[in-house]
């Protein structure tokens, strides 16, 4: 689905936009979600735009790293690549933990070991060897290198890896739940105090583990009048802003998740930037329930963040 203006189209059939996924897994017609892929690159370009002067930037894109390898059979040329294969690696993990910081490494690492490590070489713009030596039967080279940023950002959107500039966004949820007929929602009752719904939790986790602020509704909200247009189950995109403002969020993720007598769900997710005041994007994916599990309503939440993942997570064309 393309980004687009509040009311610059018409109103979306949600029903039509829905991805199809079977038992708990997305069907082939249904592999590229486009949410929050789009959302990432939003925010990702956002962030660049953030950044500050040309020379801070080149600054950024360097990594110092020594390498070494053993020098078999007196074959020093061949010692001498392999020390320097292995300082572009380093620089790169180094790049990489120096970007993301010690907690966007540790929540991004499978990502970063799996999917952006192994070809991360291709992202060397170009590198000096400052000193090389020979220690005993090794040699050693230490080794500046610079990063094509553009690429490597380009391997962290693909990875699903969202790098900010600043402090994390902070973000909030808008997310009805329907079951058995009976719809429930946070800001229907805003002054009476209600956890965290299995929808909220799957996302709430999802958002921090990509570097976001999650905007704790819990811990209570702020004193303020609100009006029935902010208390509707059907939120228009105004009120949806004005929650966003009300709460100190950067963005609002706002949409509704059904679950039918099978236990069977659809989950429909759209995105707002508070700030700029509008919609950025949307999706949605429907999903049947496990085998041997259908009208069990209460085994619904590994669906759930099943289905929470399949909308969040770029996946792999």
């Amino acid at each position: 689905m393309s980004p687009e203006r509040p009311g610059g189209v018409p109103e979306m059939s949600r029903q039509s936009k829905r991805n199809h996924v079977k038992g708990g897994r997305m069907t082939p017609g249904a592999k590229k979600t486009v949410l929050f892929s789009f959302l990432f690159l939003y925010l990702l370009l956002w962030g660049a735009v953030a950044r500050s002067g040309e020379m801070e930037r080149l600054q950024k894109n360097e990594a110092l790293a020594v390498g070494t390898a053993e020098i078999v059979g007196e074959n020093l040329a061949r010692a001498k690549e392999a020390a320097i294969s292995m300082a572009l690696k380093k620089g790169v993990e180094n790049y990489l933990l120096r970007r993301l910081g010690p907690g966007g490494a540790a929540d991004n690492f499978e990502r970063l070991v799996e999917e952006i490590i192994p070809g991360s070489k291709e992202a060397v713009e170009n590198f000096l060897i400052l000193a090389e030596e020979q220690v005993g039967e090794r040699w050693q080279v230490l080794v500046d290198l610079r990063i094509n940023e553009t690429l490597m950002d380009e391997k962290l959107r693909e990875a699903g890896v969202v790098v900010m500039e600043g402090p994390p966004l902070r973000i909030v949820f808008l997310v009805s739940e329907t079951a058995g007929g009976h719809t429930v929602y946070w800001w229907k009752s805003p002054e009476v105090p209600s956890a965290l719904s299995p929808v909220e939790v799957a996302l709430y986790n999802r958002f921090q583990e990509r570097g976001f602020s999650p905007v704790d509704r819990v811990a209570g909200l702020p004193e303020a009048q609100y009006g029935e247009a902010l208390k509707a189950l059907d939120l228009g995109e105004e009120a949806i802003l004005k929650w966003g403002f009300l709460l100190s969020a950067d963005v609002v993720v706002h949409g509704e998740m059904k679950m039918d007598a099978q236990n069977g769900l659809t989950l429909f997710l759209e995105a707002f930037d508070v700030n700029q005041g509008t919609r950025i994007c949307g999706d949605a994916v429907s999903m049947a329930p496990p085998e041997g599990t259908a009208g069990e309503t209460e085994t619904g939440v590994p669906v759930v963040e099943e289905a929470v993942k399949s909308v969040v997570e770029p996946t792999a064309p």
